[in-house]
């Protein structure tokens, strides 16, 4: 059995590059319309992103972004089963205060939070605010994650801290109430290099999926194995796109339509323009990146549910997180159509009391 997330629309339009996928800019409203959907739907999680620049383009795709721990400390208060996954870049914030917001914010969700580490990759993203640590951080971010997430576990478990690293300096560092337990880790590094920290230092790690299964077989049996070398239990959580509909030829025909308009002043930013130019112009092609490299599931209820289903027996794959491009009424399409076909689906009962806020 597999657990399913949402990874919440806190970036106006989400994860389709295009102008003519659904346009809308974030509200909080719709975040936790959401997320009571999800919990009520019997979701394991939510988790929300963080971004501090956009790629512009007609479409200003993520120019306007919700702030991730704020939205998921609300969220917090609004809910009372699902869990919370709030994203930190990890440039922009000291681990010392990271970890105060996330203890607090525990504290709120009474030990239902956990949060997705984000090691920077976009330059201008933070050169912007004159954080950018120099290039040199290509190579060296995941020694300086290193450091950020042995200071959160010292700070959650030990009453003072000292800590002497390449990075990172505290001298009687105290971090008051601590969190029950160190807070769940996630991490997206795919790379060798990311996958064996998160394996050495992390709880789970998203991985990018595929249709067949075989990708994410290959990418859950590699964590595996780096996990046995550390003696550690960590799990995988599977990342896509849904788009279905009634038939196939409805589905694919909305996302053609997507694809055709694909932003692609946007995505030039996204990946520079040489390697947009690199990558060609057919279809295939094109939708691999305007889907922002989250594989798409496109077809009929049916052909989702299977799918799904699939990739939730795959040995290592604890979770499956969903985008949906059209926001609530995606998820409540979900909800209705492709949930009840699934096999593998394993759901927490919704809490009976409450009123929907999302009808």
């Amino acid at each position: 059995m597999v657990e399913l997330g949402v990874f919440l629309p806190v970036l106006n339009n989400g994860w389709v590059v295009s102008t003519s996928a659904p346009q809308y800019h974030p509200t909080y409203a719709m975040n936790k319309a959401m997320t009571l959907l999800a919990e009520d739907l019997g979701f394991g999680f939510v988790l929300s992103p963080v971004k501090y620049r956009g790629f512009g383009g007609p479409t200003e795709h993520w120019d306007y972004v919700l702030e991730s721990f704020e939205v998921m400390a609300a969220l917090a208060e609004a809910t009372d089963r699902i869990r919370l996954y709030g994203s930190v870049a990890l440039p922009t914030v000291h681990p010392a205060i990271t970890a105060r917001r996330a203890a607090t914010i525990d504290h709120i969700a009474q030990g239902r939070f956990g949060i997705n580490l984000v090691s920077g990759w976009q330059k201008e993203e933070y050169a912007q605010m004159g954080l950018w640590p120099g290039d040199v951080h290509y190579q060296r971010r995941y020694q300086y994650a290193q450091e950020y997430v042995d200071i959160l576990k010292r700070l959650w478990s030990q009453r003072d801290v000292d800590y002497d690293g390449e990075f990172f300096q505290l001298r009687d560092c105290r971090i008051l109430p601590h969190p029950e337990r160190p807070l769940p880790l996630v991490c997206a590094g795919q790379s060798d290099v990311g996958m064996q920290f998160t394996a050495q230092h992390a709880d789970h790690a998203f991985v990018a999926g595929d249709l067949s299964g075989d990708a994410v077989f290959a990418a859950n049996r590699k964590l595996q194995r780096y996990a046995a070398e550390t003696g550690r239990d960590v799990s995988a959580y599977v990342l896509y796109t849904l788009v279905p509909g009634e038939t196939e030829e409805e589905a694919r025909a909305k996302s053609d339509h997507w694809i055709a308009h694909a932003d692609r002043e946007a995505l030039a930013t996204m990946m520079g323009q040489a390697a947009l130019d690199a990558a060609g112009g057919t279809a295939a092609v094109l939708q691999g990146v305007a889907y922002m490299g989250a594989t798409p599931i496109i077809g009929s209820y049916a052909h989702c549910a299977a799918v799904l289903d699939h990739i939730g027996t795959v040995p290592g794959t604890q979770g499956i997180m969903l985008i949906f491009p059209e926001c609530l009424a995606g998820l409540q399409e979900f909800g209705e159509r492709v949930l009840p076909l699934m096999r593998t689906a394993k759901l927490a009962p919704p809490r009976a009391r409450r009123t929907p806020a999302y009808a």
